[in-house]
């Protein structure tokens, strides 16, 4: 019987991921993107220092977006190794940007 792990991996595969990007956006793997992130956040009170825990963080996305906006400390897990393989990338991406 598979893991959670395998079977998440399998169900998102690096050529899945990149498909899902292309519809959806850049470290975005499901509707809404940026705009939705931002309705979502914009009423948390986040701020510098504040600490966020980011489950199904998926390619970073939304997590990424906290960090940059609003200066917070995310934490992202996910079941998929190869969503945290994106995201990681992803956050060295906007490390190395600015």
């Amino acid at each position: 019987m598979a893991t959670v792990k395998e079977q998440q991996d399998k169900l998102y595969s690096e050529r899945w991921i990149s498909i899902l990007e292309k519809i959806f956006g850049p470290t975005y793997v499901s509707p809404g993107g940026e705009a939705s992130a931002e309705r979502f956040c914009s009423g948390l009170g986040l701020g510098d220092g504040s600490r966020v825990l980011d489950v199904g963080c998926g390619l970073g996305g939304p997590s990424l977006f906290m960090a940059r906006r609003f200066g917070a400390e995310v934490t992202g897990v996910d079941a998929s190794g190869n969503m945290i393989k994106r995201a990681e990338r992803n956050r060295w991406a906007l490390l190395f940007r600015n």
